[in-house]
C-alpha cells in the first residue's frame, strides 16, 4: 500500500515526495478524500481543517470529516469540495513528474534474486539444475524498479523442463491481457469507500500433517527436602478474535431496504442527549429513528441520489433529494424543511433514484443536520433544559479539542461563539456561564450541542476569587479595543436616555466601593477610567453626533434612522409607549425630520391620554 501522508496537528498534510502526492491523488485525492497518518488523535465524525501544499500551485485549505479509523490511519472525506479546488488538485497532480535517481547498492536486486524470479515466470521447477535456468534479464532502470509494486499475478502452470522458454526479459512489468473484455466498472461515488482501511482477508492456513506424539521424558526426581516444582499451567483457551473497526457505512446499509418508516424525535432534553450520533446503530435496531439519526445514516450511506419525503399529516408533505451524502436539494426553502424535520413525529419515505434533479434551494447535509438539532432544542423550555443537566450544576464545562473544532461547524451565532470561547474553558461554574449576556436559552443550546457531539468535558470549578479576577482581566482587554458605545454596553443607534442609565449601572459594578474593586482594585480602576472616558464623550447630543461622524464615516445615518423608526412602530403596536418614545428620540438624533417630530408628538399625546 502507498505510504500515507502525515497529517500534522496544525492541519498541514505532508507528503514524502511529489511522486507520493501523484500516487495519492490517483488513489484518494481524486475521489474526494485522503488516507492519512494523524499526528494528533482524531475522533469519528470529527471535522478537521487540512492544508495541502500543492507542487507548483501554492497552498489549498479544505474542510474534511473523519469517516473511518483503523489503527494509526484515518480516512478523511472532503466536505463541499468545489470544482475549482478539484481542478487545482488535478492540475498539480498532472504537473508532477516522477524524479529519477540512482539506485543504491542495497536497493538494486541481486543476480540470484533475478534468476529465481525469471525461473518462476518461465515455469521451471525449483528442483531443476542451475544450468537449466535462463540468463538474467537486462539491468532494470530506476523508473522500472519504482513501479515494481504490481498486482498479484496468476500462478503459472509448471512447464516441462524439456521445452525451455526464452528469457522473459520485461514480462514482470506487463501483466497478461485478460481473456475476455470486462464491462466498464459502475459509476463510483466521489467519496472514498470505507473498505480502503479494511485489510484484505488472510488465507486460512492448512492444518499441519499429523505426527505421532513423542514420549516426553519423565521428570527428574526432586532431592529430599526441596520444594516441588509447580505443575505446568493448563492450556489456555484461544483468545477471541478482535472486534472489527466500527463502519458507519455498514450501519446505514439497510436504510433503503425499508422505504417507508415512521420517525420520532426526542421529546425531552434527556432523550436528546441520548441520541447515538457518534456511533449510529444499524438501521434494523431503530424501528422509529429520530430525524438527526436518519440524516447521519444518509451521510454515511453516500448513495449517488436518494429521495427523502417527510409526511406530517394529509396536507403537509415535503420532498428533498440527498446526493452522495453531502448535498440536499429541495423545492422547499431550507428553513421550512428544517422545521418539518424538527417535528415530534411523522412518516418518512426514502427511495433510491437515478439522479437528483435540480432545485431552487440547496444546502450541505452537515449544515441541515446541525440545524435540525438546534430546531429540536427550541421545543424545550428553560426549566426542562436545566433539569436535563441538573447533575452538572456544580461543575465547570470545558471544551476539548474536538469541541473547539465543532464551534465553527454547528452553526452558532457570533454572540454564542464569543461566549463559548470565553466561558467554556473550565474556569467558570455552570451557574456563572448561564448568567451571561446572550441569554440562558442560547447558552443551553451551545452546551447541549457540544455535550451531544462529544465536545464537552466537566471539571471541578476554580475558587470564586480567581474567576472574578479572570473576568475583570478579560473585560479590560476587550475595552481597550472597543468604541465608546460598546464600553457602555450600547449600540450607536441606542436611545439618548440609555447613556445615563448605562453609566449608573457601570458605576455600581466597577466604581469605587464596588464588589469588583474589592476583588482587584487595579483592574476595577482601569475599567472605571475607560467608562468615564466614554461617558464624557457621549453624554451630550453634540458629542454623540460628532463621535458617530468620526467613528462611523461610512454609515448612512438616514438608513439607520429608518430601521429605528420601524422598531418604534412595532413597540407602539405592542402598547410599549415608553420604549416607542425612546426609539423615536434615537431616530430623530440620527436623522431629524419634520415627519419624525410629528410622529413622536402623536405618541406622547397618546401616552398622556390626549
Amino acid at each position: 500500500m502507498e505510504e500515507a501522508p502525515l497529517l500534522k496537528a496544525d492541519g498541514a498534510l505532508v507528503f514524502s515526495s511529489p511522486e507520493s502526492f501523484r500516487r495519492h491523488y490517483d488513489l484518494y485525492l481524486g475521489k474526494g478524500g485522503a488516507l492519512v497518518r494523524p499526528e494528533a488523535r482524531l475522533q469519528p465524525l470529527e471535522h478537521v481543517r487540512v492544508r495541502l501544499t500543492l507542487p507548483g500551485a501554492g497552498e489549498l485549505a479544505l474542510e474534511a470529516q473523519v469517516t473511518n479509523l483503523a489503527g494509526d490511519m484515518a480516512l478523511l472525506h472532503f466536505i463541499d469540495l468545489s470544482g475549482d479546488d478539484a481542478g487545482r488538485l488535478r492540475l498539480a497532480a498532472d504537473a508532477t513528474e516522477s524524479p529519477t535517481r540512482e539506485m543504491s547498492p542495497e536497493e538494486r536486486p541481486s543476480d540470484e534474486m533475478l534468476r529465481e524470479v525469471a525461473a518462476l515466470v518461465a515455469g521451471i521447477p525449483p528442483e531443476a539444475s542451475p544450468s537449466d535456468l535462463p540468463p538474467p534479464p537486462p539491468p532494470l532502470t530506476p523508473a522500472v524498479v519504482q513501479d515494481l509494486q504490481l498486482p498479484p499475478q496468476p500462478t503459472a502452470r509448471p512447464r516441462s523442463p524439456m521445452t525451455p522458454q526464452p528469457p522473459p526479459a520485461f514480462v514482470l512489468l506487463d501483466p497478461p491481457p485478460p481473456a475476455a473484455p470486462t464491462p466498464p466498472p459502475p459509476r463510483a461515488s466521489p467519496a472514498p469507500a470505507f473498505v480502503l482501511l479494511d485489510p484484505p482477508p488472510q488465507p486460512v492456513p492448512s492444518p499441519p500433517p499429523y505426527a505421532p506424539p513423542s514420549p516426553s521424558p519423565a521428570p527428574a526426581a526432586a532431592p529430599p527436602g526441596a520444594t516441588p516444582a509447580p505443575p505446568p499451567p493448563p492450556h489456555s483457551a484461544p483468545q477471541a478474535p478482535a472486534q472489527p473497526a466500527y463502519n458507519a457505512a455498514a450501519a446505514a446499509a439497510g436504510l433503503l431496504s425499508q422505504a417507508d418508516r415512521p420517525f420520532k424525535n426526542p421529546t425531552t432534553p434527556q432523550d436528546f442527549l441520548a441520541l447515538p450520533l457518534l456511533r449510529p446503530p444499524p438501521v434494523e435496531q431503530a424501528p422509529e429513528p429520530a430525524m438527526p439519526l436518519v440524516l447521519q445514516w444518509l451521510a454515511s450511506l453516500k448513495a449517488p441520489a436518494v429521495s427523502m419525503r417527510v409526511r406530517l399529516g394529509r396536507s403537509r408533505d415535503f420532498l428533498a433529494y440527498v446526493l452522495f451524502g453531502q448535498e440536499v436539494r429541495s423545492s422547499t426553502p431550507v428553513d421550512t424543511l428544517v422545521r418539518a424535520m424538527g417535528e415530534l413525529s411523522g412518516q418518512l419515505e426514502i427511495r433510491s433514484v437515478p439522479e437528483g434533479p435540480k432545485a431552487p434551494f440547496s444546502a450541505s447535509l452537515a449544515s441541515i443536520r446541525f440545524s435540525v438539532l438546534r430546531e429540536l432544542l427550541k421545543r424545550y423550555g428553560e426549566a426542562d433544559l436545566g433539569s436535563g443537566l441538573s447533575a452538572r450544576m456544580g461543575m465547570s464545562p470545558k471544551l476539548n479539542a474536538h469541541g473547539m473544532g465543532l464551534l465553527r461547524v454547528i452553526g452558532l451565532s457570533e454572540p454564542q461563539l464569543r461566549m463559548a470561547q470565553r466561558l467554556l474553558g473550565g474556569s467558570h461554574p455552570l451557574d456563572v456561564v448561564l448568567n451571561n449576556g446572550i441569554g440562558i436559552r442560547s447558552t443551553w443550546a451551545v452546551i447541549y450541542l457540544e455535550q451531544l457531539l462529544g465536545g464537552m468535558t466537566w471539571v471541578e470549578p476554580q475558587p470564586r476569587e480567581n474567576v472574578v479576577v479572570e473576568e475583570l482581566r478579560f473585560l479590560v482587554e476587550r475595552l481597550r479595543v472597543a468604541d465608546h458605545f460598546e464600553v457602555l454596553g450600547l449600540h450607536y443607534t441606542s436611545p439618548p436616555r440609555s447613556v445615563d442609565r448605562a453609566y449608573e449601572r457601570l458605576q455600581r459594578e466597577y466604581g469605587p466601593g464596588s464588589r469588583a474593586a474589592a476583588q482587584s482594585a487595579k483592574l476595577a480602576e482601569e475599567i472605571w477610567q475607560r467608562v468615564q472616558q466614554a461617558y464624557g464623550t457621549l453624554k451630550t447630543a453634540v458629542g454623540r453626533k460628532q463621535y458617530r461622524k468620526d467613528r462611523f464615516p461610512n454609515v448612512r445615518m438616514d438608513y439607520a434612522s429608518q430601521i429605528v423608526t420601524s422598531q418604534s412602530q412595532l413597540a407602539e403596536m405592542r402598547g410599549e409607549l415608553d420604549l416607542a418614545i425612546d426609539l423615536l428620540e434615537a431616530a430623530i438624533e440620527l436623522n431629524p425630520t419634520a415627519e419624525l417630530m410629528g410622529h413622536i408628538n402623536r405618541v406622547r399625546a397618546k401616552k398622556s391620554g390626549g
